[in-house]
């Protein structure tokens, strides 16, 4: 199990949640951290932990380091952006 973790929230029939699915996959193959990826559907995470969360938004982008969320990201963005994303948050 990886230490730094990316963690897509998506929801059914957003184009913007499908665009960024694949650009997290680029992203994959041009960073050197060892990075894991989990994508949910809202439908599969209870309202209580949306909730508990802060989502107010899709697509969300969680960076969690170690267990803890250190950025979030609303919304996509060009795969140099997150690239340097992964570079900031997870050292």
């Amino acid at each position: 199990m990886s230490k730094y973790k990316i963690e897509l929230l998506t929801v059914k029939g957003c184009k913007a949640c499908s665009v960024l699915k694949g650009i997290l996959d680029d992203v994959m193959f041009r960073t050197s951290k060892d990075v894991e990826i989990s994508i949910k559907d809202m439908s599969s995470v209870s309202v209580k932990k949306l909730k508990a969360m802060n989502v107010t938004d899709f697509p969300t982008t969680r960076f969690i380091k170690d267990g803890a969320e250190v950025f979030r990201m609303i919304g996509s963005n060009p795969i140099a952006v997150i690239i340097r994303y992964i570079d900031v948050y997870f050292k």
